[in-house]
């Protein structure tokens, strides 16, 4: 209703007199060709511009930290080590056989990773710490196998909106609530 009051645009309501009112109601449908317009809202918009401002600052601050992660995991992936050797190459086909994924899966191993993860919607990237180097075969199957089922279901892509509503409802508890679901969900399946 207040951003609504300082739109460029007319606000027009039907007006039905009383008189009117009981054939409307009794006949069913009457034709009313009166129109009155209301007048511009012409009040005081401090407030306005207040609950404006407050709303587009939660959602600055609620954006900054997903904002700087996403930058920061791009410059992981630009310094990190691409795995293409034959033993690489075969681990990460047969989890894609396994898993039935059948896009290009990026994987990189870096120093500054404390866990695997995934990201990526377009071109995803599985990125592995250093140390996965020496986890057994097993076990590192086991994990690529993890990552890619969170590339096949589109993990990213349904985290990215559960940030982009957790920015624009800042204010409402049962978005964090939501997206906390959805991760806890997701990390689960």
């Amino acid at each position: 209703v207040f951003i609504g009051q300082l739109l460029p645009i007319q606000w027009q309501a039907w007006i039905v007199p009383e008189q009117l009112a009981s054939p409307f109601i009794a006949l069913g449908r009457v034709q009313l060709s009166a129109l009155e317009r209301l007048a511009p809202f012409s009040g005081d918009t401090t407030l306005v511009t207040w609950l404006l401002a407050a709303y587009a600052g939660g959602v600055l601050v609620v954006s900054t930290p997903g904002i700087f992660a996403s930058l920061r995991l791009r410059g992981i992936a630009r310094h990190a080590r691409r795995l293409d050797t034959p033993r690489w190459t075969d681990l990460i086909a047969s989890a894609q056989r396994t898993v039935g994924l059948n896009r290009r899966v990026s994987v990189l191993v870096s120093r500054q990773a404390v866990v695997p993860m995934t990201w990526g919607i377009a071109r995803p990237v599985i990125l592995l710490p250093s140390g996965g180097l020496r986890w057994p075969a097993e076990h590192l199957h086991a994990v690529l196998l993890h990552e890619m089922h969170h590339i096949r279901q589109a993990d990213a892509l349904f985290a990215t909106m559960a940030r982009v509503m957790c920015a624009l409802h800042w204010f409402n508890p049962a978005v964090w609530w939501a997206a906390s679901r959805l991760r806890r969900v997701s990390e689960l399946a």
